[in-house]
């Protein structure tokens, strides 16, 4: 069985179901396991999209990570927010 992560830890400009339920709909017949990785906050104010995502009657699990943003959005903060946000993908990946 594989596995597929979908990190999609923001819920305002991508929109959750933007492209996520397509994937959903793709992989419907696949023997994989899918998990959403996502932020509290996109959890809690994007609840409305996991409904949506939910009737895709594809099974997925569903994890949190902290929320971060970048406060600028100059180059160095940009890349130092990517490096934080892969360490916590990382450390939250492996205790799935």
């Amino acid at each position: 069985m594989k596995n597929i992560l979908i990190v999609e830890t923001e819920y305002l400009g991508h929109y959750l179901t933007g492209y996520i339920k397509y994937m959903l709909r793709g992989l419907h017949n696949e023997k994989v396991t899918i998990h959403l990785m996502t932020s509290d906050e996109a959890l809690i104010k994007g609840r409305g999209a996991l409904r949506i995502l939910k009737k895709e009657k594809t099974n997925f699990s569903i994890n949190t990570i902290r929320y971060i943003s970048a406060s600028n959005k100059n180059a160095f903060t940009l890349l130092f927010y990517q490096i934080k946000l892969f360490f916590l993908i990382k450390k939250n990946f492996y205790a799935l």
